[in-house]
């Protein structure tokens, strides 16, 4: 008995799984005697590839949909920033000058920092090799940042539980007692003003090395072509 596929592929015609063909050939395993060993795993080998090819197709189709649900995310998130820096600036703007152009040299000099990042990541990683290596190192790079930002986390919050009974129990000066602060008024902006700095130091670290393990093979592949090109993507880089 010959058994033959629905819609033949290329040359010699095939049956088109997600993931992978399998060859007419390949489904010829019917016309063979079942009791041979040979032929039973050539029947198993074949079930393997359909269901490795069906289980390629699932993943392709699970990966398309995290990436179209990450786009997402990341332009709700990007709105969400934007109304947030919009509703500092209108508060800034009515309490301090000083403090609007603050807040605009920050936005400024994050929006350039974006360039810079956006222009090394642009360029070739090289070769497969130095990506591999590559690879590696973002690896080491992240299982460091764990260890080391869970630890400092730690500490973080003790120290801010110290700055706040320290000036939860200090007497406040004149000049804060006549602009109406009490002592745990000024523990609590102490006390936020210290967790704020630790947190934008912390994501200031980790983006630096975010970008610089990931320029690390650019500027690799860059000394291949010249001495100028992988000069500017390490400085660029924060290198």
């Amino acid at each position: 008995m010959m058994m033959r596929s629905r819609g033949s592929g290329e040359e010699g015609g095939g049956n088109y799984f997600p993931g992978g063909a399998v060859s007419l050939n390949e489904t010829n395993f019917m016309n063979s005697n079942f009791d041979d060993p040979e032929s039973a795993s050539k029947t198993k080998t074949f079930t393997s590839r359909i269901g490795k090819a069906a289980s390629s197709g699932n993943a392709n189709g699970k990966d398309k949909s995290s990436l179209k649900n990450s786009r997402m995310m990341n332009k709700s998130l990007k709105y969400v920033g934007v109304f947030l820096l919009l509703c500092v600036l209108a508060i800034a703007s009515r309490t301090s000058k000083t403090i609007t152009l603050v807040v605009l040299a920050s936005v400024g000099t994050l929006a350039f920092a974006k360039y810079l990042s956006m222009w090394v990541l642009e360029k070739d990683e090289g070769t497969m090799e130095m990506i591999e290596v590559a690879d590696a190192i973002r690896a080491g790079a992240s299982g460091f940042f764990s260890t080391q930002y869970g630890l400092i986390s730690k500490l973080a919050v003790v120290c801010a539980a110290f700055v706040f009974f320290l000036y939860e129990f200090r007497q406040v000066t004149p000049e804060q007692e006549k602009s109406g602060l009490t002592s745990h008024s000024v523990a609590i902006l102490t006390t936020v003003a210290f967790l704020l700095g630790a947190f934008c130091s912390g994501m200031s670290g980790y983006a630096g090395m975010w970008v610089s393990v990931r320029a690390n093979s650019r500027v690799a592949a860059a000394s291949r072509r010249g001495s100028r090109e992988p000069l500017g993507v390490a400085l660029r880089a924060g290198g």
